[in-house]
């Protein structure tokens, strides 16, 4: 121990502890090698400042100048900064987030009403299935594009998931894109505006909509609506494999294989393999009969790391491992889990993933839970005078902005993540993960100093002598207070 203290700090072999304890309370210790007060950093005030403000921030977007809140909303989707929002009477009104006063409105001259709506992550495409008549309607871009409905004959069912091509869409073309339907099928299809042709039956017989699967052919099973469903290719992978997952109420399904490229339908070859009794599921008991499947990131360049499913029981979450050796029957999730709600009186109704939280929905609030320690960060309740909005309809997020949109039927509300990565270090830290720690505080001295005297106490405590005085020589402690915890072990 002696031996360590000397190499370490600079010593002679033969100082005196007591000398070295006199000189240090008087203040005549020699220079401490580890701190200059004058080149001390501190960190600056607005990074202290920054943990007075929430997680997430409720804002509100402004919509009414794109709406009238006499006009009871429905449904609600924005992706790329731009919003659709179906009203009662079945009118839309387009407009881009950052001005809503440049809206458009499309009128879908129905008397039936909306039963579900999605419009692809870049805003090029939207998809609208209606209720009673299960008709689809397609709207591109701009009004002029608006595509009179179409009776969907062979869609004997609802649109309930749209799993959108993020490679191979483009403004006219949404590429090869699967449809999950109340019937418990999975349907493939593709909308081409370029020429004027759409992909839906009855308009152009040249385009195709193909079951590619059905999740159970036991005409003795309940059939369960497909309430989730996403595909994303493996990276790097030179034999177009492809990687899908898709939900019901109380099942995940897991797909891998090989597409065929230039050839229709594209995921015919992929569903081959998975005929029924080599479906592989995880299932979860639930009385609900809905769920949300969600992944992060999202976008064209992006490969997904993480997926969060909501289910009656809690949130049943885990990460994404595309292995290079994957093959047919495969699973990609890791680091599985299931969390649960906060509260045994409610269960969410929506969730999204952002890169640290799930961002839940209530009927009367909203909640943010850190997936690195499932601890609630942020708690918002509605507060609504009006009677008859006091419960929130549904949420949805713009992939590509990050923005969390909540709505009643008459208001709308947009959650914002601020700097939400902020107190990852600190997480890390009581995890006793300190290298990623350390990279998560670095820019912060305060915070990396912290790091780094927690992880030289950790050291020490394991009479890791050496290990913790590198560590120490790294901090901002005093010289003072680090020899003298040196000798006070060395005298035991």
């Amino acid at each position: 121990m002696r031996a360590i203290i000397c190499t370490m700090f600079n010593l002679s072999p033969d100082f005196d502890k007591d000398d070295f304890v006199e000189n240090s309370r008087s203040g005549q210790a020699a220079l401490n090698p580890f701190d200059d007060d004058e080149e001390r950093i501190e960190a600056p005030r607005i990074q202290r400042a920054i943990q007075d403000y929430p997680i997430f921030r409720r804002e509100d977007p402004n919509f009414s100048a794109a709406l009238s809140y006499t006009a009871e909303i429905t449904h609600i989707v924005v992706t790329n900064g731009v919003a659709t929002v179906a009203t009662a009477g079945n009118i839309l009104i387009r407009f881009p987030t950052t001005n809503p006063r440049n809206s458009e409105t499309i009128d879908l001259k129905s008397e039936d009403k909306i039963h579900s709506m999605f419009q692809d992550p870049l805003a090029h495409h939207i998809l609208i299935s209606m209720d009673k008549s299960c008709e689809c309607i397609y709207i591109g871009r701009g009004p002029k594009r608006c595509v009179p409905r179409v009776h969907t004959t062979r869609l004997k069912g609802h649109i309930e998931s749209v799993a959108w091509n993020l490679q191979d869409q483009s403004e006219q073309t949404t590429g090869a894109i699967l449809l999950g339907l109340s019937n418990g099928t999975i349907v493939e299809t593709e909308v081409d505006t370029q020429e004027g042709m759409v992909g839906i039956p009855g308009l152009v017989k040249k385009k195709y909509v193909t079951e590619v699967h059905a999740l159970s052919k036991d005409p003795t099973e309940q059939v369960e609506p497909i309430t989730g469903i996403y595909f994303h290719p493996f990276p790097d992978s030179t034999e177009f494999k492809y990687y899908v997952v898709a939900t019901t109420a109380k099942r995940i399904y897991q797909f891998v294989g090989v597409v065929t490229k230039g050839k229709s339908p594209v995921f015919q070859d992929l569903f081959v393999f998975y005929e029924p009794e080599k479906v592989q599921f995880m299932e979860i008991p639930s009385d609900r009969n809905s769920s949300q499947l969600q992944v992060w990131p999202q976008g064209p360049k992006a490969t997904p790391e993480a997926f969060a499913w909501l289910t009656g029981p809690g949130v049943y979450h885990g990460t994404l491992e595309f292995r290079p050796q994957s093959r047919p029957g495969d699973s990609l999730f890791k680091s599985k889990g299931l969390l649960p709600y906060s509260s045994k009186d409610s269960s969410a109704s929506g969730v999204l993933l952002t890169e640290y939280h799930y961002f839940l929905l209530f009927p009367d609030r909203v909640e943010a839970i850190c997936v690195l320690n499932n601890e609630k960060v942020f708690e918002d309740k509605l507060n609504l005078k009006s009677q008859r909005d006091r419960t929130f309809l549904q949420m949805c997020s713009d992939p590509v902005y990050g923005v969390a949109y909540v709505y009643t039927k008459f208001r709308v509300f947009a959650y914002t993540p601020y700097k939400e990565g902020r107190n990852t270090w600190k997480i890390y830290l009581d995890l006793g993960k300190y290298e990623l720690a350390l990279s998560y505080a670095e820019g912060n001295q305060e915070n990396r100093n912290a790091v780094l005297v927690r992880q030289a106490e950790h050291y020490f405590s394991e009479k890791r002598y050496k290990d913790a005085a590198l560590t120490y020589y790294q901090s901002q402690l005093s010289f003072e207070e680090v020899v003298l915890k040196f000798l006070t072990a060395g005298g035991k």
